[in-house]
């Protein structure tokens, strides 16, 4: 996501909940508040992973104990129309546990968001994620997953755009990503 997106964005909240494998579940919340300086943003996600796992012992035998393990990153956002130009960032605390052993991080998202001048029917965008130190669990320090990223929307027709995203992670290969949106009018009886 490209934190310059909620330049536009007005007053909304959502709550979102996934159930996911093994019991495990992933909460957030995220709300935004348009003001004369620019766009306030603030979100919360939360990635229970414990009901799904068990301590195993050296010969790898349940002990039948689980083991408590999340992620959870709490973040707050700014973001700002100008023209042609959006931009925005977001700072993010990032808390790991696993079982005993927990660590923390901060990072920082930053994104621009360019359009061309009306009747323009393009936006370009440009974003970095996950920047900040490694997070440090225990004994072991792992790198943030640092992403650079790209896009590229064009207005076919005013009810069908065109989407395009390039990705560039750290972690592992670049890849790119096409999608299409389709606006349907409804009318509300």
């Amino acid at each position: 996501l490209n934190p310059a997106g909620t330049a536009a964005a007005g007053r909304a909240a959502a709550l979102s909940y996934e159930a996911l494998l093994e019991g495990s579940a992933r909460t957030a919340l995220v709300f935004t508040a348009p003001s004369g300086p620019g766009t306030f943003s603030a979100g919360l996600i939360y990635n229970d992973l414990s009901p799904g796992l068990e301590k195993l012992n050296g010969a790898g035998s349940g002990s039948g104990d689980g083991i408590a393990a999340y992620d959870a990153a709490l973040g707050a956002g700014w973001a700002r129309r100008s023209g042609w130009l959006d931009y925005g960032f977001v700072l993010k605390y990032i808390k790991s546990r696993l079982d005993s052993a927990s660590g923390s991080s901060f990072a920082l998202d930053a994104g621009l968001v360019f359009r061309e001048a009306p009747p323009s029917r393009t936006e370009l965008g440009l974003a970095l994620r996950n920047f900040g130190p490694p997070l440090k669990v225990g004994s072991e320090a792992a790198p943030l997953p640092f992403e650079l990223g790209g896009s590229i929307k064009w207005k076919y027709t005013p009810d069908f755009n065109i989407l395009i995203e390039g990705r560039l992670p750290s972690d592992h290969s670049p890849y790119l990503a096409f999608a299409g949106e389709w606006f349907l009018p409804y009318s509300a009886r």
